[in-house]
């Protein structure tokens, strides 16, 4: 169980590290974003999930793929 922990953690730090750069295309900032918030999802951290989910669905609605996913991790909360 530590060592999922820890690749999350390391997982969540690289992800962090890619966002912070401002020379991503938008669809690859999306797909992080969607990255990041599974991540925060499978840490116990709804909250951050959420809004990272919101974000991909306001700032990068024409990725559908990319906000369809998004949208479907917040309509989970709704239904749990």
């Amino acid at each position: 169980m530590q060592y999922e922990e820890d690749l999350l953690a390391k997982a969540s730090r690289t992800i962090d590290s890619l966002l912070e750069r401002s020379n991503l295309p938008p669809r690859t900032t999306a797909e992080s974003l969607l990255i990041r918030a599974r991540i925060d999802l499978d840490s116990g951290n709804p909250d951050r999930c959420i809004l990272n989910c919101r974000r991909i669905i306001t700032l990068y609605p024409d990725y559908y793929d990319i906000s369809d996913k998004a949208n479907d991790i917040i309509e989970s909360f709704k239904n749990a």
